[in-house]
């Protein structure tokens, strides 16, 4: 089933909000267990477990930083996003 850009920048804005929110369980809450992500230029963390010790490695070195999660691409079930 494909997924709508509406409703894509709607789950963005939630990713955002659960990023910046600085709660770890609502960044992972957002992956499968067996969910990828890749971030800049690292290696794919691939698992909900790694993509949420990434995250707080992250926040660990900058812990006040805010993002925007944006739509950028979008194809069938598979919404592209960039943050800044």
């Amino acid at each position: 089933m494909a997924i709508s850009q509406a409703n894509a920048e709607e789950r963005a804005k939630a990713y955002t909000d659960a990023w910046n929110s600085h709660v770890p369980d609502a960044v992972a809450s957002f992956f499968a267990e067996d969910g990828h992500i890749t971030i800049n230029d690292d290696e794919p963390s691939i698992s909900r477990e790694q993509i949420l010790q990434w995250w707080v490695d992250s926040m660990n070195h900058s812990p006040t930083s805010k993002y925007i999660w944006t739509v950028f691409a979008l194809q069938e079930r598979t919404p592209y996003v960039v943050g800044r």
